[in-house]
Protein backbone atom coordinates (compact mmCIF):
# COMPACT_ATOMS: atom_id res chain seq x y z
CA UNK A 1 0.00 0.00 0.00
CA UNK A 2 0.99 3.51 -0.87
CA UNK A 3 3.57 4.48 2.26
CA UNK A 4 1.05 7.97 2.93
CA UNK A 5 -2.49 5.89 3.38
CA UNK A 6 -4.60 6.04 6.20
CA UNK A 7 -5.38 2.63 8.21
CA UNK A 8 -8.04 0.59 6.25
CA UNK A 9 -10.24 -1.37 7.57
CA UNK A 10 -9.40 -4.80 4.89
CA UNK A 11 -5.87 -5.97 4.18
CA UNK A 12 -7.62 -7.29 0.73
CA UNK A 13 -11.26 -6.64 -1.26
CA UNK A 14 -11.86 -8.93 -3.71
CA UNK A 15 -14.03 -7.72 -5.97
CA UNK A 16 -15.66 -9.76 -8.13
CA UNK A 17 -15.02 -12.61 -5.46
CA UNK A 18 -18.50 -14.59 -5.77
CA UNK A 19 -17.44 -15.10 -9.92
CA UNK A 20 -15.62 -18.53 -10.65
CA UNK A 21 -12.17 -17.42 -10.65
CA UNK A 22 -12.73 -15.16 -7.60
CA UNK A 23 -14.11 -17.87 -6.07
CA UNK A 24 -10.40 -19.97 -6.45
CA UNK A 25 -9.18 -16.68 -5.25
CA UNK A 26 -11.26 -16.51 -1.79
CA UNK A 27 -10.68 -20.24 -1.85
CA UNK A 28 -6.77 -20.06 -1.66
CA UNK A 29 -6.50 -16.90 0.90
CA UNK A 30 -8.90 -18.62 2.95
CA UNK A 31 -6.64 -21.61 3.25
CA UNK A 32 -3.21 -20.26 3.07
CA UNK A 33 -3.67 -16.70 3.98
CA UNK A 34 -2.86 -16.09 8.22
CA UNK A 35 -6.04 -16.46 9.97
CA UNK A 36 -6.10 -13.23 11.56
CA UNK A 37 -6.18 -11.27 8.05
CA UNK A 38 -9.56 -8.62 7.48
CA UNK A 39 -10.68 -8.82 4.16
CA UNK A 40 -13.73 -8.55 2.35
CA UNK A 41 -15.50 -9.96 -0.88
CA UNK A 42 -17.27 -7.31 -2.96
CA UNK A 43 -20.34 -8.61 -6.13
CA UNK A 44 -23.42 -7.45 -7.77
CA UNK A 45 -25.68 -10.71 -6.24
CA UNK A 46 -26.23 -10.69 -2.23
CA UNK A 47 -27.68 -14.42 -2.88
CA UNK A 48 -24.06 -15.74 -4.47
CA UNK A 49 -21.67 -13.99 -1.59
CA UNK A 50 -24.14 -15.38 0.96
CA UNK A 51 -23.11 -18.47 -0.25
CA UNK A 52 -19.69 -17.90 -0.82
CA UNK A 53 -19.31 -16.63 2.69
CA UNK A 54 -20.87 -20.01 4.23
CA UNK A 55 -18.85 -22.34 2.56
CA UNK A 56 -15.77 -20.73 3.03
CA UNK A 57 -17.04 -20.84 7.14
CA UNK A 58 -17.52 -24.40 6.83
CA UNK A 59 -14.58 -25.25 5.15
CA UNK A 60 -12.15 -22.82 7.23
CA UNK A 61 -13.77 -21.78 10.83
CA UNK A 62 -10.90 -21.19 12.36
CA UNK A 63 -10.13 -17.89 10.65
CA UNK A 64 -11.51 -14.51 10.53
CA UNK A 65 -14.26 -14.71 7.80
CA UNK A 66 -14.37 -11.72 5.17
CA UNK A 67 -17.38 -9.60 5.47
CA UNK A 68 -19.20 -9.19 2.58
CA UNK A 69 -20.08 -5.52 0.36
CA UNK A 70 -22.94 -5.52 -2.10
CA UNK A 71 -21.66 -3.08 -5.07
CA UNK A 72 -21.79 -2.75 -8.81
CA UNK A 73 -18.81 -1.79 -11.19
CA UNK A 74 -21.24 0.97 -12.25
CA UNK A 75 -21.93 2.42 -8.78
CA UNK A 76 -18.54 4.11 -9.16
CA UNK A 77 -19.21 6.16 -5.89
CA UNK A 78 -20.30 2.93 -3.62
CA UNK A 79 -17.47 1.17 -5.31
CA UNK A 80 -14.79 4.01 -4.27
CA UNK A 81 -15.92 3.51 -0.72
CA UNK A 82 -15.56 -0.17 -0.60
CA UNK A 83 -12.48 -0.13 -2.70
CA UNK A 84 -10.87 2.86 -0.11
CA UNK A 85 -11.54 0.38 3.23
CA UNK A 86 -8.23 -2.30 1.37
CA UNK A 87 -5.38 -2.17 1.50
CA UNK A 88 -5.23 -3.88 -1.52
CA UNK A 89 -7.87 -4.64 -4.31
CA UNK A 90 -7.97 -7.88 -6.33
CA UNK A 91 -10.00 -7.21 -8.97
CA UNK A 92 -11.84 -10.40 -10.84
CA UNK A 93 -14.47 -8.99 -12.96
CA UNK A 94 -15.20 -8.97 -16.30
CA UNK A 95 -12.56 -6.48 -17.81
CA UNK A 96 -13.72 -5.55 -20.93
CA UNK A 97 -17.14 -4.24 -19.12
CA UNK A 98 -16.13 -3.47 -15.69
CA UNK A 99 -12.38 -3.27 -15.46
CA UNK A 100 -11.78 -0.02 -15.70
CA UNK A 101 -14.05 1.45 -13.29
CA UNK A 102 -12.45 -0.87 -10.52
CA UNK A 103 -8.99 0.44 -11.38
CA UNK A 104 -9.56 4.14 -11.44
CA UNK A 105 -11.44 3.67 -7.71
CA UNK A 106 -8.37 1.97 -6.60
CA UNK A 107 -5.61 5.03 -8.18
CA UNK A 108 -8.20 7.56 -6.26
CA UNK A 109 -8.42 5.75 -3.17
CA UNK A 110 -4.73 4.56 -3.39
CA UNK A 111 -5.01 1.65 -2.89
CA UNK A 112 -2.99 -1.32 -4.21
CA UNK A 113 -4.35 -3.73 -7.34
CA UNK A 114 -4.17 -6.61 -8.82
CA UNK A 115 -5.73 -8.51 -12.12
CA UNK A 116 -5.54 -11.30 -14.34
CA UNK A 117 -6.46 -9.26 -17.32
CA UNK A 118 -3.78 -10.79 -20.10
CA UNK A 119 -5.33 -8.74 -22.90
CA UNK A 120 -2.22 -6.37 -24.16
CA UNK A 121 -4.62 -4.00 -25.68
CA UNK A 122 -6.90 -3.41 -22.59
CA UNK A 123 -3.79 -3.29 -21.01
CA UNK A 124 -2.31 -0.12 -23.49
CA UNK A 125 -5.34 1.48 -22.59
CA UNK A 126 -5.15 1.52 -18.54
CA UNK A 127 -1.23 2.65 -18.48
CA UNK A 128 -2.10 5.31 -20.96
CA UNK A 129 -5.09 6.65 -18.89
CA UNK A 130 -3.54 5.91 -15.32
CA UNK A 131 0.31 5.17 -14.95
CA UNK A 132 1.34 8.72 -14.41
CA UNK A 133 -1.51 9.51 -11.67
CA UNK A 134 -1.20 5.72 -10.00
CA UNK A 135 3.00 6.80 -9.92
CA UNK A 136 1.96 10.30 -8.36
CA UNK A 137 -0.18 8.80 -5.86
CA UNK A 138 2.44 5.90 -4.94
CA UNK A 139 -0.07 3.06 -6.04
CA UNK A 140 0.88 -0.37 -7.46
CA UNK A 141 -1.26 -1.40 -10.29
CA UNK A 142 -0.13 -5.09 -10.48
CA UNK A 143 -1.49 -6.17 -14.15
CA UNK A 144 -2.39 -8.98 -15.57
CA UNK A 145 -1.07 -11.65 -12.87
CA UNK A 146 -2.51 -14.85 -13.70
CA UNK A 147 -0.92 -17.67 -15.69
CA UNK A 148 -0.47 -14.94 -18.42
CA UNK A 149 1.85 -12.88 -17.34
CA UNK A 150 2.02 -13.82 -13.80
CA UNK A 151 3.76 -17.46 -14.44
CA UNK A 152 6.12 -16.04 -16.68
CA UNK A 153 7.34 -13.26 -14.76
CA UNK A 154 7.57 -15.75 -11.71
CA UNK A 155 10.48 -17.84 -13.77
CA UNK A 156 12.00 -14.65 -14.90
CA UNK A 157 12.52 -13.28 -10.87
CA UNK A 158 13.23 -16.71 -10.17
CA UNK A 159 16.37 -17.28 -12.68
CA UNK A 160 17.57 -13.88 -12.53
CA UNK A 161 18.63 -14.28 -9.44
CA UNK A 162 19.83 -18.24 -9.67
CA UNK A 163 22.42 -17.03 -12.51
CA UNK A 164 23.23 -14.29 -10.91
CA UNK A 165 24.28 -16.01 -7.54
CA UNK A 166 25.73 -18.98 -9.67
CA UNK A 167 27.72 -17.11 -11.96
CA UNK A 168 27.40 -13.38 -11.30
CA UNK A 169 25.35 -13.70 -15.15
CA UNK A 170 22.12 -12.08 -16.81
CA UNK A 171 19.65 -14.30 -18.44
CA UNK A 172 19.67 -14.16 -22.69
CA UNK A 173 16.59 -16.46 -24.13
CA UNK A 174 14.09 -17.47 -22.02
CA UNK A 175 12.48 -21.34 -24.13
CA UNK A 176 9.12 -21.75 -22.04
CA UNK A 177 7.36 -24.74 -22.65
CA UNK A 178 3.73 -24.85 -21.67
CA UNK A 179 2.24 -28.15 -21.42
CA UNK A 180 -1.50 -27.66 -21.04
CA UNK A 181 -4.13 -26.21 -23.35
CA UNK A 182 -7.01 -25.47 -21.23
CA UNK A 183 -9.68 -26.75 -23.73
CA UNK A 184 -12.91 -25.75 -20.62
CA UNK A 185 -12.95 -22.41 -19.87
CA UNK A 186 -15.10 -20.02 -17.91
CA UNK A 187 -17.74 -17.78 -18.51
CA UNK A 188 -15.44 -14.81 -18.29
CA UNK A 189 -12.52 -16.17 -19.66
CA UNK A 190 -14.16 -16.55 -22.85
CA UNK A 191 -15.87 -13.57 -23.38
CA UNK A 192 -12.32 -11.39 -22.78
CA UNK A 193 -10.90 -14.03 -25.18
CA UNK A 194 -14.01 -12.94 -27.67
CA UNK A 195 -13.84 -9.27 -26.80
CA UNK A 196 -9.75 -9.31 -27.70
CA UNK A 197 -10.59 -11.23 -31.03
CA UNK A 198 -13.39 -9.06 -31.80
CA UNK A 199 -10.47 -6.18 -32.91
CA UNK A 200 -9.80 -8.02 -35.92
CA UNK A 201 -6.17 -9.83 -36.99
CA UNK A 202 -4.52 -6.01 -37.36
CA UNK A 203 -4.82 -5.60 -33.78
CA UNK A 204 -3.77 -9.01 -32.72
CA UNK A 205 -0.95 -8.26 -34.69
CA UNK A 206 0.36 -5.27 -32.92
CA UNK A 207 -0.48 -6.85 -29.38
CA UNK A 208 2.17 -9.48 -30.46
CA UNK A 209 4.88 -6.30 -31.28
CA UNK A 210 7.69 -6.76 -28.76
CA UNK A 211 7.47 -3.69 -27.89
CA UNK A 212 4.09 -3.01 -27.15
CA UNK A 213 3.76 -2.10 -24.03
CA UNK A 214 7.14 -1.71 -22.78
CA UNK A 215 8.11 2.06 -21.63
CA UNK A 216 12.51 1.46 -22.96
CA UNK A 217 11.74 0.21 -26.99
CA UNK A 218 12.80 -3.36 -27.28
CA UNK A 219 15.30 -3.62 -30.06
CA UNK A 220 16.94 -7.10 -29.71
CA UNK A 221 16.18 -9.18 -32.83
CA UNK A 222 14.00 -12.51 -31.71
CA UNK A 223 15.39 -15.66 -32.13
CA UNK A 224 12.23 -18.32 -32.74
CA UNK A 225 11.93 -21.24 -33.66
CA UNK A 226 9.30 -21.85 -35.99
CA UNK A 227 7.14 -25.00 -36.97
CA UNK A 228 8.51 -28.02 -34.97
CA UNK A 229 11.84 -28.65 -32.83
CA UNK A 230 12.81 -30.93 -30.09
CA UNK A 231 15.33 -29.01 -27.56
CA UNK A 232 17.97 -31.33 -25.27
CA UNK A 233 15.89 -30.29 -22.70
CA UNK A 234 12.49 -29.45 -22.80
CA UNK A 235 11.46 -31.84 -25.39
CA UNK A 236 9.26 -31.87 -28.91
CA UNK A 237 8.39 -28.04 -29.21
CA UNK A 238 6.04 -26.55 -31.21
CA UNK A 239 5.55 -23.23 -31.89
CA UNK A 240 1.60 -23.21 -31.68
CA UNK A 241 0.76 -20.95 -28.75
CA UNK A 242 -1.66 -18.42 -30.12
CA UNK A 243 -1.38 -15.98 -27.37
CA UNK A 244 2.62 -16.49 -27.57
CA UNK A 245 3.32 -13.51 -28.65
CA UNK A 246 1.23 -11.17 -26.73
CA UNK A 247 2.79 -13.11 -23.96
CA UNK A 248 6.02 -11.91 -25.22
CA UNK A 249 4.99 -8.39 -25.07
CA UNK A 250 3.64 -8.55 -21.51
CA UNK A 251 6.82 -10.24 -20.40
CA UNK A 252 9.05 -7.47 -21.76
CA UNK A 253 6.96 -4.75 -20.29
CA UNK A 254 8.48 -6.21 -17.04
CA UNK A 255 11.80 -5.98 -18.54
CA UNK A 256 11.24 -2.55 -19.63
CA UNK A 257 10.29 -1.37 -15.96
CA UNK A 258 13.12 -3.00 -14.31
CA UNK A 259 15.27 -0.68 -16.69
CA UNK A 260 15.29 -2.66 -19.98
CA UNK A 261 19.23 -2.66 -21.18
CA UNK A 262 20.23 -1.75 -18.04
CA UNK A 263 17.95 -4.07 -15.36
CA UNK A 264 19.09 -7.11 -13.62
CA UNK A 265 17.65 -9.01 -16.32
CA UNK A 266 19.73 -7.80 -18.77
CA UNK A 267 20.29 -6.46 -22.51
CA UNK A 268 19.66 -9.51 -24.45
CA UNK A 269 16.49 -11.07 -22.33
CA UNK A 270 14.37 -12.08 -24.41
CA UNK A 271 11.04 -14.82 -24.07
CA UNK A 272 9.94 -17.46 -26.44
CA UNK A 273 6.96 -19.50 -25.94
CA UNK A 274 6.51 -23.20 -27.37
CA UNK A 275 4.11 -25.84 -26.61
CA UNK A 276 5.03 -29.57 -25.42
CA UNK A 277 4.41 -32.33 -27.97
CA UNK A 278 4.54 -36.07 -26.72
CA UNK A 279 5.34 -37.22 -30.17
CA UNK A 280 6.10 -35.93 -33.77
CA UNK A 281 2.74 -36.74 -34.60
CA UNK A 282 1.07 -34.98 -31.58
CA UNK A 283 3.29 -32.09 -33.03
CA UNK A 284 1.43 -31.82 -36.37
CA UNK A 285 -1.77 -31.88 -34.39
CA UNK A 286 -0.31 -28.72 -32.39
CA UNK A 287 0.26 -27.00 -35.43
CA UNK A 288 -3.28 -27.73 -36.72
CA UNK A 289 -4.51 -26.89 -33.89
CA UNK A 290 -3.27 -23.74 -33.50
CA UNK A 291 -3.99 -22.65 -36.96
CA UNK A 292 -7.75 -23.62 -36.77
CA UNK A 293 -8.10 -21.72 -33.49
CA UNK A 294 -6.32 -18.45 -34.82
CA UNK A 295 -8.23 -19.02 -38.20
CA UNK A 296 -11.84 -19.22 -35.65
CA UNK A 297 -10.04 -16.08 -34.01
CA UNK A 298 -10.03 -14.02 -36.83
CA UNK A 299 -13.76 -14.85 -37.17
CA UNK A 300 -14.85 -13.24 -34.08
CA UNK A 301 -14.37 -9.79 -35.77
CA UNK A 302 -17.63 -10.39 -37.46
CA UNK A 303 -20.56 -10.06 -35.35
CA UNK A 304 -22.77 -13.25 -36.98
CA UNK A 305 -20.15 -15.66 -36.19
CA UNK A 306 -19.44 -13.31 -32.43
CA UNK A 307 -23.31 -14.23 -31.88
CA UNK A 308 -23.24 -17.70 -32.95
CA UNK A 309 -20.10 -18.74 -30.86
CA UNK A 310 -21.48 -16.50 -27.72
CA UNK A 311 -24.84 -19.16 -27.87
CA UNK A 312 -22.76 -22.16 -26.86
CA UNK A 313 -20.01 -19.58 -24.31
CA UNK A 314 -20.63 -20.64 -20.44
CA UNK A 315 -23.03 -18.30 -18.45
CA UNK A 316 -20.86 -15.73 -16.63
CA UNK A 317 -19.42 -16.94 -13.02
CA UNK A 318 -19.40 -20.89 -14.20
CA UNK A 319 -16.85 -22.76 -15.51
CA UNK A 320 -14.84 -26.44 -15.15
CA UNK A 321 -15.83 -28.33 -12.47
CA UNK A 322 -13.32 -28.80 -9.32
CA UNK A 323 -13.12 -32.26 -11.11
CA UNK A 324 -12.13 -31.70 -14.58
CA UNK A 325 -9.68 -29.12 -13.26
CA UNK A 326 -8.21 -31.50 -11.16
CA UNK A 327 -7.46 -34.19 -13.56
CA UNK A 328 -5.28 -31.95 -15.43
CA UNK A 329 -2.48 -30.59 -12.94
CA UNK A 330 -0.72 -27.43 -14.10
CA UNK A 331 3.04 -28.19 -15.29
CA UNK A 332 5.54 -25.91 -17.39
CA UNK A 333 8.85 -25.79 -17.56
CA UNK A 334 11.67 -23.27 -19.13
CA UNK A 335 15.39 -23.07 -19.40
CA UNK A 336 16.94 -19.69 -19.66
CA UNK A 337 20.54 -19.41 -20.63
CA UNK A 338 23.10 -17.09 -19.24
CA UNK A 339 23.53 -14.05 -21.43
CA UNK A 340 25.79 -15.70 -24.64
CA UNK A 341 27.09 -12.33 -25.16
CA UNK A 342 29.61 -12.34 -22.47
CA UNK A 343 31.70 -15.41 -23.34
CA UNK A 344 32.43 -17.20 -20.51
CA UNK A 345 28.33 -17.51 -20.16
CA UNK A 346 28.26 -19.74 -22.72
CA UNK A 347 26.38 -23.38 -22.40
CA UNK A 348 25.57 -21.89 -18.84
CA UNK A 349 21.74 -21.97 -18.01
CA UNK A 350 19.05 -22.45 -15.84
CA UNK A 351 15.89 -25.38 -16.10
CA UNK A 352 12.92 -24.54 -13.88
CA UNK A 353 10.22 -26.92 -13.52
CA UNK A 354 6.92 -26.10 -12.77
CA UNK A 355 3.83 -28.33 -11.01
CA UNK A 356 0.83 -27.03 -9.27
CA UNK A 357 -1.22 -30.01 -8.77
CA UNK A 358 -4.65 -28.02 -8.30
CA UNK A 359 -5.20 -27.45 -11.53
CA UNK A 360 -4.84 -24.37 -14.26
CA UNK A 361 -7.77 -21.74 -12.60
CA UNK A 362 -6.59 -23.00 -9.38
CA UNK A 363 -2.72 -22.23 -10.52
CA UNK A 364 -3.95 -18.69 -11.89
CA UNK A 365 -5.89 -17.86 -8.98
CA UNK A 366 -2.89 -18.47 -6.86
CA UNK A 367 -1.01 -16.37 -8.45
CA UNK A 368 -2.93 -13.52 -8.21
CA UNK A 369 -3.42 -14.10 -4.33
CA UNK A 370 -0.03 -14.38 -3.94
CA UNK A 371 0.81 -11.14 -5.54
CA UNK A 372 -1.90 -9.49 -3.52
CA UNK A 373 -0.16 -10.97 -0.44
CA UNK A 374 3.63 -9.68 -1.86
CA UNK A 375 1.73 -6.02 -1.60
CA UNK A 376 0.17 -6.01 1.63
CA UNK A 377 2.87 -7.78 3.39
CA UNK A 378 6.44 -7.25 1.72
CA UNK A 379 5.82 -4.70 -0.79
CA UNK A 380 9.52 -4.13 -1.50
CA UNK A 381 8.91 -2.74 -5.12
CA UNK A 382 12.65 -2.00 -6.79
CA UNK A 383 14.75 1.13 -6.56
CA UNK A 384 13.01 3.99 -8.25
CA UNK A 385 9.49 2.55 -9.01
CA UNK A 386 6.73 4.19 -6.80
CA UNK A 387 3.47 2.89 -8.28
CA UNK A 388 1.91 2.93 -11.93
CA UNK A 389 0.57 0.29 -14.12
CA UNK A 390 3.29 -2.68 -13.20
CA UNK A 391 3.30 -6.54 -13.87
CA UNK A 392 4.26 -9.21 -11.27
CA UNK A 393 7.71 -8.79 -12.42
CA UNK A 394 8.45 -5.82 -10.34
CA UNK A 395 7.52 -7.75 -7.28
CA UNK A 396 10.89 -9.84 -7.08
CA UNK A 397 11.89 -12.41 -4.95
CA UNK A 398 9.28 -12.02 -2.23
CA UNK A 399 6.77 -12.83 -4.87
CA UNK A 400 8.56 -16.19 -5.67
CA UNK A 401 8.69 -17.43 -2.11
CA UNK A 402 4.87 -16.45 -1.56
CA UNK A 403 4.10 -18.64 -4.75
CA UNK A 404 5.76 -21.15 -3.57
CA UNK A 405 4.03 -21.05 -0.24
CA UNK A 406 0.97 -21.41 -2.07
CA UNK A 407 1.82 -24.32 -3.32
CA UNK A 408 4.06 -24.47 -6.27
CA UNK A 409 6.45 -26.86 -6.62
CA UNK A 410 9.42 -25.74 -8.18
CA UNK A 411 12.89 -27.61 -8.68
CA UNK A 412 15.47 -25.83 -10.54
CA UNK A 413 18.67 -27.00 -11.99
CA UNK A 414 21.83 -25.35 -13.02
CA UNK A 415 23.58 -26.38 -16.32
CA UNK A 416 27.34 -26.19 -17.21
CA UNK A 417 27.43 -27.58 -20.77
CA UNK A 418 24.16 -27.05 -22.50
CA UNK A 419 23.79 -28.41 -25.87
CA UNK A 420 21.63 -26.80 -28.49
Amino acid sequence: MAADSAPRKYGIVVVGGSGYTGTLICKHIAAKFPTDLKWAVAGRSKERLEKLAAKLAKEYPDRVQPELEIVTPEDTKTLGEVIGRAKVCISSVLYSVDGENVIRACVEQRTDYVDCAAVPPLCRDWINKYHKQAEENGVALIQSCGFRSGAMDLVAIHASRELEQKWSAQMGNMTMRIDMVESNMSGGTMRTMLSFGSEGPKALAEAGHPSFLTPIPYTNTLKTIRGIHKDPRLGILTNSSPPGDQARGLINRSWGLLGGPKSSWGPNFQYNEYERAGSYLGAIGNMVRCYVMLTVFSWVQYPWFMNLIMRSAPDLGTGPSDEQIRSTPFTAAAFIEADPAVEKNRGKGCLIEMTYTEGGYPFAAMLTAQAAGTLLYDRNLPAGIKGGCLTAGVLGPDFVERVRSGGLEMETIMVENAQH
